[in-house]
């Protein structure tokens, strides 16, 4: 028991140590590499996660406190990307549902979908060789809310008591799996709290919103995004990305490479159906009954 605990208090003491020179090389603005922050690579490459519908998550934004400190920003973003559509956002920073909840979302998650969780738990556990590695609370390079098949995705998909709010995305690091229709690529970090550089930027800024005298190049760089507010290649997020990482007020790295360009690919857990686009250019879903829905 004595050395059990000698050994806990080890690397208690080993992981305080590797976080401290993080906070250090962070605070003096300098990026270190992955093997220096102790952070040897992603256990898990390509997978699938429930993310929530961009229309609540964006109602919410409106309300919080976020909001109203940028206020000015967002305004001012809003009106200069008139061609951006906050609510189409289909990229990876939307919440995705995870066995424990992170951050400012404890509060407003405790007690809900408890049922999807457990599923979620036990998909994530029978794929590893212990379940004891199971990790609660953000880990920078992991992604605890990724199933490795869409069948275990769609599986916890029907367990969710309000499965209106999510949908099921497929998202891969290079080399890219690009099984299903792609919505474009984000960028952003691979788990974590699933930052997205395009979402804090123009989106729903929370955490580094734009300099007041940026905003006309960071408009003339959104020129190639799509209708899901993503972008189109992976050349496009590289030079996006470059771009962002220049700037004065965007989040910085702590290790080199830690922003990863992300695939984002989609596929409905429901049954037969056709897509069918209307002479206004709206998206529908066809059912076999007749009946028709607007595609999300």
């Amino acid at each position: 028991m004595e050395r059990c605990r000698s050994r806990g208090w080890l690397w208690a003491v080993q992981v305080s140590a590797i976080y401290g020179v993080m906070w250090v090389y962070w605070r003096s603005g300098q990026v270190i590499s992955r093997e220096e922050s102790g952070m040897f690579g992603h256990e898990r490459n390509s997978g699938f996660e429930l993310l929530r519908k961009p229309a609540k998550l964006l109602e919410e934004y409106v309300g919080s406190e976020h909001a109203r400190r940028n206020a000015e920003l967002l305004a001012q973003i809003r009106s200069s990307a008139w061609f951006v559509e906050p609510a189409n956002y289909r990229g990876i920073a939307r919440e995705p549902l995870e066995v424990c909840s992170s951050g400012d979302r404890i509060e407003k998650e405790v007690g809900k979908e408890a049922s999807a969780r457990g599923k979620l738990f036990e998909a994530i556990a029978a794929q590893r060789t212990k379940c004891a590695q199971f990790r609660c609370g953000w880990d920078y390079g992991e992604d605890e809310g990724l199933l490795p098949g869409l069948d275990q995705a769609v599986m916890v998909f029907k367990s969710l008591e309000t499965p209106e709010d999510y949908e099921i995305v497929e998202v891969s690091l290079e080399p890219f799996s690009r099984e299903f229709e792609l919505l474009g690529y984000d960028i952003g970090y691979w788990g974590g709290d699933h930052f997205s550089v395009i979402c804090d930027s123009v989106v729903m800024p929370r955490w580094h919103p734009h300099s007041p005298d940026g905003i006309a190049e960071l408009v003339s760089r959104l020129s190639k995004i799509n209708q899901h507010i993503l972008l189109d290649t992976v050349e496009d997020a590289k030079e996006f990305l470059e771009f962002y990482m220049f700037t004065n007020w965007g989040e910085k790295e702590v290790y080199a490479g830690q922003f990863c360009i992300i695939c984002v690919g989609h596929q409905d857990p429901i049954g037969s159906h056709w897509d069918y686009t209307d002479d206004m250019g709206k998206k529908w879903r066809v059912n076999p009954d007749g009946t028709k829905e607007p595609k999300p």
